[in-house]
């Protein structure tokens, strides 16, 4: 279905382990909620890469304490187009099925 947006800022880069680092650091108690529910940085090699494996809920703790928000999947979408307007997917107009 179709879908209209209001303009929205979003990120450019994704959010670091070193952010997310920081962030556990600064809330303790979220910290041995997420470790204890085997949360770990084991593929990352530095704080510089980007951070991966965060489910949801921690998506949202981390949005909430940076005072940001996920986007919506509509938001999204309109994003991973990059700019082509008019555009039903990011490659063009017609699925692309293998």
């Amino acid at each position: 279905h179709t879908v209209t947006l209001d303009g929205f800022y979003m990120d450019v880069k994704e959010v670091t382990v070193g952010q997310f680092r920081k962030f556990l650091k600064r809330n303790q108690a979220y910290s041995n909620v997420w470790s204890k529910a085997g949360g770990s940085f084991k593929y990352a090699d530095s704080d510089d890469q980007p951070m991966v494996l965060v489910n949801h809920k921690d998506a949202q703790a981390y949005c909430k304490w940076a005072g940001k928000r996920l986007p919506t999947e509509a938001e999204w979408e309109y994003a991973a187009r990059g700019g082509l307007v008019g555009k039903r997917y990011p490659w063009g107009m017609k699925l692309m099925i293998r």
